[in-house]
């Protein structure tokens, strides 16, 4: 145990607004990141498909051979970039310094809190000032997280639980839907299923380079928020 705690490590993770709401809430244990670069599909007859070591941190691909599943490669080249289980993974948000707190408390933009719970005045709500996730230091972070396991798969593999994992919304009778799609001018704008509704909350930070129809692998991070940011 004490080695395994010695081996822990601390990477930096990027969220968007509503997905750090999200957490906040308790409604987002999982996050699926593009695997890069993206894995070879065997060849070889009988495939049967890939899965993730994390004891050696290494690709295992299978495939059958006279009926029984065995194992055909390593790809040691293709490391979770996000760690192993019980290592943390700290939250990069939408941020700035508090324009009427003490110069060491900072404000986030998910929810317009600062880092000591008290919401952010109004009149400061859309002022300028607020810098991008990415330029976030650990120094200022607010959310640490644990990662529980790592999988792999096909993005459209995804299923109803793990989807509703992935903190989409609940809206009335239906989930919400994050895309900006024809059907909003309508009032038509629901999904019947958490599934459909990642679908569109997917498209709409990654349809660019990644849409949900490349069913692209990915990797599956399951995680639980730590109680304080240290």
């Amino acid at each position: 145990m004490t080695q395994q705690l010695l081996a822990i490590k601390e990477r930096p993770i990027l969220f968007s607004g509503a997905m750090v709401r999200a957490i906040l809430e308790g409604r987002k244990t999982q996050t699926r990141r593009v695997i890069k670069p993206r894995p070879r599909i065997s060849s070889i007859g009988n495939f049967d498909g890939f899965t993730f070591d994390q004891d050696v941190q290494c690709w295992m691909e299978f495939y059958y051979s006279d009926g029984h599943r065995v194992k055909s490669s390593f790809r040691s080249d293709l490391k979770c970039p996000y760690g192993q289980t019980c290592d943390r993974l700290w939250c990069r948000e939408t941020w700035r310094s508090a324009l009427s707190e003490t110069h060491e408390c900072f404000a986030y933009r998910a929810d317009m809190k600062y880092r000591c719970g008290k919401s952010v005045p109004e009149p400061d709500c859309n002022t300028a000032g607020w810098k991008p996730s990415i330029f976030m230091p650990r120094s200022v972070c607010r959310l640490v997280l644990e990662v529980t396991d790592i999988r792999v798969q096909r993005l459209k593999d995804i299923s109803e639980s793990d989807a509703i994992a992935e903190g989409v919304e609940r809206d009335g009778d239906g989930w919400k839907c994050y895309g900006n799609c024809a059907d909003h001018a309508t009032g038509h704008d629901k999904r019947t299923s958490a599934t459909a509704s990642f679908m569109s909350l997917w498209d709409s930070i990654n349809a660019e380079k990644h849409p949900w129809d490349s069913n692209p692998f990915v990797w599956i991070v399951s995680f639980r928020r730590l109680e304080e940011a240290v």
